[in-house]
């Protein structure tokens, strides 16, 4: 316990530190947070910027928000915050891997607590950091509860994570088929997903008291708006690059097809969905090129590259982050061809089925690098135990190769064993 708890004051004095480093920390989808959750502690209701009901965002970080702003109001006191969820989280991923793999337990928790992924969600008034905690809580609660508990446990955890991101409704019947793989009971995840139907039914109807039926309902035509940008993304690099001009062309397109169809979201999706059945039906193999193009950079880059790249100080960062994130995920696949080849894949089948959701969950809706970083606490853990892993491998063939290269019929000194 005290190496955990030097861990947790790490953990929490970096991000501390990022909170207070006098850097521009704004996000431009923070204001679809903000101003629900100042509406609430308002007392006006969940409200936009004009003081109208909104559904523009998923109430789960917004209700975060307003707690946080009901003690004090400023975007530190949200770093602050997101700080101490950080550090639960490294605290969270300890507990985690100390009852499977006590040998990684503080390793992981460590890179956790250092990792520059982790940390820049610190600072942002943006949902990945608390999208992050929730994974940890949904894994630990997995690990350790079995039968009616982790029905009800997990249930409530994905019903907040469904929430929090309207696509995480999609992990409840990705940890299901994963757990039928690893031959898990499965009951109690199928009891969980009763949580997360009665929270999107809640959300729906009151969704439909504002005049909409969506779980989500943005003035961006989503899903349609994704698809389409994907069947079309021309860009070599992240579909955000603004030296191109792709999105911000795009983006206005959408806009004209909305000033065309006031008011009727349903026939801008429509048209959208058109365009990108047309360009996958005349350059289908163009079009599952870009899809791939835009899947490897969603794993290979890091979150905010494009800011970074264009910030005047901080552009080095991202030459320095890029090899971490590579190696990271080295590492990690390392971990899950040696836990293949040593028949112990089924002991990691809620991280496992995690993170096959967040590669395929977003696949063909435009993914960028920051829909990955809740992912963070998964990879660091599996990037520890694939160095540990091999390491004891090579020792074991390292001890074997010493002790075959000693005459049986000789000692350590030697001399000659005797039989008797």
């Amino acid at each position: 316990m005290p190496r955990l708890g030097l861990i947790l004051i790490i953990a929490f004095v970096l991000r501390i530190a990022v909170v207070l480093a006098p850097l521009d920390w704004s996000a431009p989808d923070s204001i679809g947070y903000e101003a629900p959750a100042h509406g609430l502690v308002a007392g006006k209701g969940y409200c936009d910027t004009d003081g109208h009901p909104t559904a523009e965002r998923p109430p789960g970080y917004p209700l975060f928000l307003a707690l946080v702003y009901s003690i004090h109001d400023s975007k530190r006191a949200v770093g602050v915050a997101q700080a101490l969820l950080g550090t639960a989280t490294v605290f969270l991923l300890e507990r985690l891997l100390r009852r499977r793999r006590p040998e990684i337990a503080s390793r992981a928790a460590l890179l956790l607590a250092v990792d520059p992924i982790s940390l820049g969600l610190v600072p942002y008034v943006l949902r990945e950091a608390l999208l992050l905690f929730l994974i940890a809580a949904l894994l630990l609660a997995l690990d350790r509860t079995s039968g009616w508990k982790q029905g009800v446990t997990a249930g409530l955890i994905l019903a907040a994570l469904t929430l929090t991101h309207s696509l995480y409704v999609l992990l409840g019947p990705f940890l299901i088929i994963g757990g039928l793989v690893a031959r898990r009971r499965v009951w109690p995840l199928m009891m969980s997903l009763a949580f997360v139907a009665a929270a999107v039914g809640a959300w729906t109807l009151r969704n439909r008291s504002i005049g909409s039926d969506q779980l989500v309902l943005t003035s961006y035509p989503v899903p349609a708006g994704e698809l389409w940008l994907v069947s079309e993304s021309t860009n070599e690099w992240l579909h955000d690059d603004p030296t191109t001009g792709f999105q911000e062309l795009h983006f206005r397109e959408i806009a004209r097809l909305q000033r065309e169809h006031p008011g009727d979201i349903a026939a801008v999706k429509s048209e959208l969905y058109a365009r990108a059945w047309a360009n996958l039906t005349h350059e289908p193999l163009t079009v599952l090129g870009r899809v791939a193009r835009i899947n490897l950079w969603y794993w290979l880059e890091v979150p905010g590259s494009v800011r970074i790249t264009l910030h005047p100080r901080l552009w080095l960062a991202r030459i320095a982050l890029i090899p971490f994130q590579w190696l990271r995920l080295f590492w990690a696949v390392a971990a899950i061809l040696l836990l293949r080849k040593r028949g112990e894949l089924g002991s990691f089948w809620a991280e496992l089925s995690t993170c096959a959701f967040l590669a395929v969950g977003p696949a063909l809706l435009l993914p960028i690098p920051r829909y990955l970083s809740p992912l963070t606490c998964v990879i660091d853990a599996l990037a520890v135990l694939g160095w540990t892993l091999d390491r004891q491998r090579r020792l074991t063939v390292t001890a074997t190769n010493v002790a075959g290269s000693v005459p049986p019929s000789q000692g350590v000194g030697g001399g000659t064993l005797n039989a008797g």
